[in-house]
């Protein structure tokens, strides 16, 4: 198949996709909004995956763009089912309340995760405070590095939220220390996805607490957003971030930003769409159940997927580890069903939890838990379908925890209509008895 025809079929379905699930994924009256999980992770999806996959496809690459443009139509599909089946979404309501949490739950999970933390660097050190970064980073993985990931940065988002609700200074500052202080130690251990992550969240949380930034605003933060991404990248590069001249230093920065952000998943499943079955079968699950494998019987002969990608992607270089996504490991297990339904399932998913977020409340709580599912979901480009499951299920845990009255508020928003109307301003108004003109 020549580069054009694939150029034009993957933008084909990256074009289907985005248009249903932008469409379906959204309040109807608010077709710019996009603060709900289905349009942020369309968002992430457009820019991380289906952008590469169309440089991929005109560079002549075939499996990998053609997979990425059939699955982001598959998650559209999944998100037309969710709008057909519960009614189109109504907007999330504006606003952070003073509702209580509990608080002892909030710092214990955090302390929780700050002592996970902390066995890790006893170990490896810290990162960027080491002679080699680069040799210290690998360590920050697995069960013990997650849950600083999952318990320390809500409490942060937690302390952001109580500041929304009433916005004083002492609240404001509060917050202020207490996020920065969880993004210097995020960068101190040389990432640039956890900062990321913990600055989304928060914007998402002051969207939907009724802050609307003002364009130079968001240029602001775009700089600082690149200022953080090189000066991490060369902070934890140590003596090899030498550069020769300016020119060189340029196309470096270009190589990394382009390759990192647009290239790198793209690559990662056509990696993937290559050398299965042609070079080894389907792995049949193997990566799913590769931690109870020894109890079930099953054979484990297969490295991490992860490594396994990396291997085939930097031949001849150290091992390290290249992000799968839910979408290239399910390549890896069973080909274009498993794919096609997992996307399917995922565009579905992104729909039911908006609206379950939309009606829990707008507790400090609430807010920060439907924060980090939204991101959750962003987060599936690069994570393992079984990370995804942990993260949401961790963050339900903590929810119902933190949140006073859980179980009740869960029930009550099961009980309410699959699709309240949102009001206009005129019904708003009204008096009870008074109707408003046709």
């Amino acid at each position: 198949m020549s580069p054009p025809i694939v150029v034009v079929l993957t933008l084909a379905g990256v074009i289907v996709g985005t248009v249903l699930a932008w469409w379906s994924g959204g309040p109807p009256n608010r077709p710019l909004e996009p603060a709900t999980p289905t349009r942020a992770l369309t968002l992430s999806l457009v820019v991380l995956v289906a952008a590469g996959s169309i440089i991929l496809a005109a560079g002549g690459a075939t499996g990998g763009p053609l997979l990425a443009a059939i699955a982001m139509a598959a998650a559209g599909a999944g998100s037309i089912l969710g709008a057909w089946a519960w009614g189109r979404m109504a907007p999330i309501p504006s606003g952070t309340n003073d509702s209580p949490v509990r608080w002892w739950v909030v710092w214990l999970a955090a302390i929780a995760g700050l002592v996970a933390l902390g066995s890790i660097v006893a170990r490896a050190g810290i990162p960027l405070l080491s002679l080699d970064p680069q040799a210290s980073r690998p360590a920050f993985g697995g069960l013990v590095f997650d849950a600083f990931r999952w318990l320390v940065p809500p409490a942060a988002l937690v302390v952001l939220g109580w500041a929304l609700a009433a916005r004083t200074a002492k609240r404001l500052a509060t917050a202020a220390l207490v996020v920065g202080a969880v993004s210097v130690l995020e960068v101190l251990l040389a990432s640039r996805a956890l900062p990321f992550e913990l600055l989304l969240a928060g914007l998402l949380m002051a969207w939907w607490s009724g802050w609307r930034p003002r364009p130079r605003t968001w240029l602001l933060l775009t700089g600082l957003a690149v200022v953080l991404f090189f000066g991490v990248l060369l902070a934890r590069m140590g003596p090899e971030a030498s550069f020769r001249d300016v020119p060189d230093f340029l196309e470096f920065a270009w190589n990394r930003s382009v390759g990192r952000i647009v290239l790198i998943q793209p690559q990662t499943i056509d990696v993937a769409v290559e050398a299965i079955p042609s070079d080894e079968p389907f792995w049949a699950g193997a990566t799913y159940v590769r931690r109870l494998s020894p109890l079930l019987g099953i054979p484990d002969d297969h490295p991490p997927l992860g490594v396994w990608l990396y291997e085939r992607l930097f031949p001849g270089t150290e091992p390290a580890f290249a992000a799968p996504g839910i979408l290239a490991e399910a390549w890896v297990n069973a080909g274009v069903p498993l794919a096609l339904g997992l996307m399917l399932l995922l565009g579905l998913a992104t729909q039911g939890c908006g609206r379950l977020l939309g009606r829990l409340g707008a507790s400090p709580v609430d807010r920060a838990a439907a924060a980090l599912i939204t991101v959750a979901f962003v987060r599936t480009y690069a994570t393992s379908l079984n990370g995804f499951l942990l993260t949401v299920a961790v963050t339900a845990a903590w929810w119902a925890a933190a949140r006073p009255g859980s179980v009740t508020l869960v029930r009550r928003a099961l009980r309410r209509p699959p699709n309240p109307e949102p009001r206009t301003t005129a019904q708003a108004s009204a008096r009870p008895g008074q109707t408003t003109p046709r």
